[in-house]
């Protein structure tokens, strides 16, 4: 059953009571729900005043406290100016006795030194007795050395009687040889004469015009050669007459090593060597002005001396090619004898300066460097020396030149203003004793650079400054040459004077002519700077250890760091050699320098994308992003700068290397820098090559049209167009 409450609301117009009833309820309920708040907030009210209490006993037990550390305070403050006074009485006879120390250890850094300069007196008095025993054994080795010497002529002079002696028989023998081949050349001669005579009467009178022509213009060919062979035989020393005049073994060895600015583009060079009918050829190196070779090509002879000697050696140097005829490029002739009566029968790295055997007036076509050896009987081959150890030679001197060919004389002026960002060559023990005794202030820099200049075998240095790591020279290297040479480059190296040991190396740079010069008739002579020159050798950080990279420093190969730079400036001028070797540089010089010397601040950003095919390492990587000095942490003269990426471990890439898990976060450097301001001298480049784009384009825009287009690095424009009018630049 339902109750009535539960029933619809249209049933309660017939019920009144029940609603009555409902009301009442209801009332009741709010009645009760009245009370209970009315009991909360007095709950409430009785809470908040017990807290009131409870706050209020805290603040008196806080003030208690504070009165305690208050009076704590005041103790312990007591007790402190009680200690102090203590430790200035303390100090005060501390301070008493550290003076009294002090001066005790004065007195013996004094004995110290003093005892040093003995030691030092010692060791330079025994040095002078070993240098003097050094002496005295030298001298006696050299005395043995002459009387082995001597005891050697005299074997050599019994050795040269007993061969005499054999050459005496052998002649004996030689002649009756002789006399039997004369017998049967006779014989074939008139055999020969005989088929000769058939031969000829088959032969038309016209053939034998011709054949008359060119055996009386080979006659006179022969006899003009056999007069120069004669005059230069009456001319020739009497070293090769010293041999016997009878058939002997000879052999001519032509080293074939390089060559340097050769005339032509696109050259294909090999070198073509004719001596007495025979020819021999090297290989080709292909598209270089400056080709090297280093190749040996043998001849051999058996023949009188005389006969040998007058053969002419001809060295060409030809343009390959594989459908036409070698062109020639440059040659030099001379005669086997001429090489014979040098010392020792050979010339070693001689440069040859190739002409044109049609116009030897036309000047060089080029230099090659060649080393001919003529071995006779009883010589022994002379090696060639590696073309390392000729870099100091002076190429001039060593320079072979036809008759009618001469160089202009000319003086190369170098200008070497200073030198920056040296790194330290010399230990710092000193240094460190200083720091510990407290004596001094400064601290010295251990450098102590020169400057040398080294082309075509002339050299030049500067004064050395003392412990300075940015010197400043303001010195000028005259330079006597002979133009134009076959050397390719200036040598610039910066040295540190050692008082004890040699020489340390800092580093090597290089000056190419043909970057700062051009041949020809629109042509200039070497021209460059003021200007600063990077200088690159072996890591920069410093070690007591000897340097094992010390090979990058002396410029034998590319070095890998930086080690500083050198303002320099060349210029040449032709018509005589110069007066002075070095003087100091002009007042006007060193102001026009000074104007480029002004510095702006540059700023080098870098972002790394990926980092792959790491080595395998046990720790986090980093990588360090520096121009020059700037963000170098391991120098201690460039100023600190965030230079790093993050140091992170690398992950294994599952094959061989590690790899570095940048991800979507790529590492970012900026790197702050002053430098000169360079701009002024590529603005001008700048603009003609956008000029140069722009009559491109309005050519090729011009229908119709015929153009021939190369912009660098010769440039060159061909249009044909029928329109009169073209549209503005």
């Amino acid at each position: 059953m339902t109750s009535s409450v539960d029933r619809p609301n249209h049933n309660w117009n017939r019920n009144p009571q029940v609603v009555v009833m409902v009301k009442e309820e209801e009332e009741e309920e709010k009645e009760e729900e009245e009370e209970e708040k009315e009991e909360e907030e007095e709950e409430k009210e009785e809470e908040e005043k017990e807290e009131e209490k409870e706050e209020e006993e805290k603040e008196e037990e806080k003030e208690e406290e504070k009165e305690e550390e208050e009076k704590e305070e005041e103790e312990e403050e007591k007790e402190k100016e009680e200690e102090e006074e203590k430790e200035e009485e303390e100090k005060v006879v501390e301070g008493e006795e550290e003076e009294e120390e002090e001066e005790k250890e004065e007195e013996e850094e004094e004995k110290e030194k003093e005892e040093e300069k003995e030691e030092e007196e010692e060791e330079e008095k025994e040095k002078e007795e070993e240098e003097k025993k050094k002496e005295e054994e030298e001298e006696k080795e050299e005395e043995e050395e002459e009387k082995e010497k001597e005891e050697e002529k005299e074997e050599e002079e019994e050795e040269e009687k007993e061969k005499e002696e054999k050459e005496k028989e052998e002649k004996e023998e030689e002649t009756e040889k002789e006399e039997k081949e004369e017998e049967e050349k006779e014989e074939e001669e008139e055999e020969e004469e005989e088929e000769e005579e058939e031969v000829e009467e088959e032969i038309g009178e016209e053939e034998e015009k011709e054949v008359e022509g060119e055996e009386e213009e080979e006659e006179e060919e022969e006899v003009e050669e056999e007069e120069e062979y004669q005059s230069k035989a009456r001319q020739r020393p009497a070293t090769s007459s010293r041999l016997p005049n009878k058939p002997l073994d000879f052999q001519v060895r032509v080293h074939v090593i390089e060559a340097r600015k050769l005339i032509g583009g696109q050259l294909n060079a090999t070198v073509k060597v004719v001596c007495g009918g025979d020819i021999k050829e090297s290989a080709t190196k292909k598209g270089s002005n400056n080709p090297y070779w280093d190749q040996m090509l043998y001849f051999h002879f058996k023949d009188h001396p005389q006969a040998v000697f007058d053969k002419v050696l001809e060295i060409k140097v030809l343009n390959a090619k594989v459908v036409m005829k070698d062109a020639l490029i440059g040659s030099f002739k001379m005669d086997v004898g001429t090489v014979y009566d040098e010392p020792e029968h050979c010339f070693i790295h001689k440069w040859l300066l190739l002409t044109d055997p049609n116009d030897p007036s036309a000047g060089a076509k080029g230099y090659l460097k060649v080393s001919i050896n003529v071995i006779g009987p009883g010589d022994d081959p002379k090696p060639s020396p590696s073309t390392s150890s000729q870099e100091n030679v002076d190429i001039e001197s060593n320079l072979l030149r036809p008759s009618g060919v001469s160089l202009q004389a000319g003086s190369m002026v170098v200008r070497i203003f200073r030198a920056e960002d040296m790194p330290q060559m010399d230990p710092g023990y000193f240094e460190g004793v200083k720091k510990f005794l407290h004596v001094g202030t400064v601290q010295k820099e251990l450098v102590d650079p020169y400057c040398t200049v080294n082309f075509a075998g002339h050299t030049g240095k500067t004064p050395v400054i003392w412990n300075e790591q940015d010197p400043i020279w303001n010195h000028q290297l005259n330079l006597g040459i002979r133009f134009p040479s076959m050397c390719e480059r200036i040598r610039f190296q910066i040295k540190d004077k050692d008082k004890l040991g040699a020489d340390d190396y800092i580093g090597t740079c290089f000056l190419n002519l043909s970057e700062i010069s051009a041949s020809g008739e629109d042509g200039y002579l070497p021209t460059f700077g003021p200007c600063f020159i990077n200088v690159y050798g072996s890591p920069r950080e410093f070690s007591d250890l000897p340097d094992k990279y010390d090979h990058l420093n002396k410029g034998l190969i590319p070095g890998v760091s930086y080690r500083g730079r050198v303002m320099v400036e060349v210029d040449v001028t032709l018509g005589e050699l110069p007066a002075t070797k070095q003087e100091p540089i002009k007042t006007s010089d060193l102001e026009r320098a000074t104007s480029f010397l002004r510095r702006w601040n540059y700023k080098l950003y870098a972002a790394l994308d990926s980092a792959t095919a790491v080595q395998p390492v046990d720790a986090a990587v980093e990588f360090e992003i520096s121009i020059g000095s700037y963000g170098n942490k391991l120098d201690t003269n460039a100023p600190p700068q965030a230079s790093t990426t993050q140091p992170t471990n690398p992950v294994y890439d599952g094959n061989a290397f590690y790899f570095l898990p940048w991800m979507d976060t790529k590492p970012c450097v900026v790197v702050d820098s002053m430098w000169e301001d360079c701009t002024y001298r590529i603005e001008a480049l700048n603009m003609l090559l956008f000029t140069l784009d722009r009559l491109v384009s309005i050519f090729m825009s011009i229908p119709p049209y015929t153009s021939t287009v190369s912009v660098h690095p010769s440039i060159h424009l061909h249009c044909e167009c029928p329109s009169l009018h073209t549209p503005p630049l």
